[in-house]
């Protein structure tokens, strides 16, 4: 199941698509600085540009798109017959959530081989290591902060794109799909800023952090232990919610 599905969504042209948007939300994001290291125009299109209102719909597009094609040739059913509910659930959100964190790293890739194509010999391994940067950070190589970069990026590419596989459960419209993502993660980041003034507790619940960890306020593991328990957190509910309602739907024949 799990093999079948992410065939699908990562031959999908929305796979592609999507790596493009994000891309391009990068470039349009660092557009007016002039010079600057490659990893920090990430960082900057990420935390002050507009790229991060892109992943959660991005990484949602090759969900959406398998999903609908499947729906309009009920070919969801074939796969069912021939494995559990529970194996087909879990199979294909997994699937999706590796389709989601592929579709993130090329947009990753793609917008660093652009600054490379644009300003040959800017491409540099060499980071410039802020004061405020946490030490578990500053201790790592170039090469290794941009591969863990790209690590935190696509694990929360295929959170987004786990949401909407769950959302497509029990829904067949693939703009409720597509959309979803998006909208409770805006959702929850305004709810979990204004209860974070109550109680700084709740800060910890802003999923916009989660792709944010390397900053000074982290734990002595740079916040990945808070990345894994927050992101397995979010699959795990998705399994849940796909799962019961499928049964539900299987009951209902």
């Amino acid at each position: 199941m799990f093999r079948f599905y992410l065939k699908k969504l990562l031959r999908c042209p929305a796979t592609f698509a999507g790596a493009v948007v994000l891309c391009l939300s990068m470039i349009v994001s660092v557009a007016p600085i002039k010079q600057a290291a490659p990893l920090y125009l990430f960082q900057y299109a990420f935390e002050m540009g507009v790229t991060h209102f892109f992943p959660p719909l991005a990484c949602a597009l090759p969900v959406c798109f398998v999903r609908s094609a499947f729906r309009k040739g009920s070919a969801w059913q074939f796969p069912l017959l021939h494995s559990s509910p529970l194996r087909y659930s879990a199979g294909g959100l997994f699937a999706a959530y590796v389709s989601g964190a592929v579709t993130a790293l090329l947009g990753y890739v793609l917008f660093f081989l652009f600054i490379a194509a644009a300003a040959p010999g800017s491409l540099t391994f060499s980071v410039y290591i802020r004061d405020d940067m946490h030490p578990f950070y500053s201790r790592l190589s170039g090469l290794e902060l941009y591969l863990l970069k790209g690590f935190i990026f696509a694990a929360n590419g295929g959170m987004f794109a786990a949401i909407a596989y769950a959302v497509s459960g029990f829904s067949s419209n693939q703009y409720l799909c597509a959309a979803s993502p998006f909208v409770l993660y805006m959702s929850v980041s305004y709810m979990s800023q204004h209860l974070a003034q109550l109680d700084q507790k709740f800060f910890y619940l802003d999923p916009g952090q989660v792709a944010l960890i390397g900053i000074c306020n982290w734990h002595k593991d740079g916040g990945l232990l808070y990345m894994g328990i927050y992101i397995g957190t979010v699959v795990l509910l998705c399994l849940i919610l796909f799962r019961l309602l499928l049964q539900r739907r299987l009951s209902n024949g």
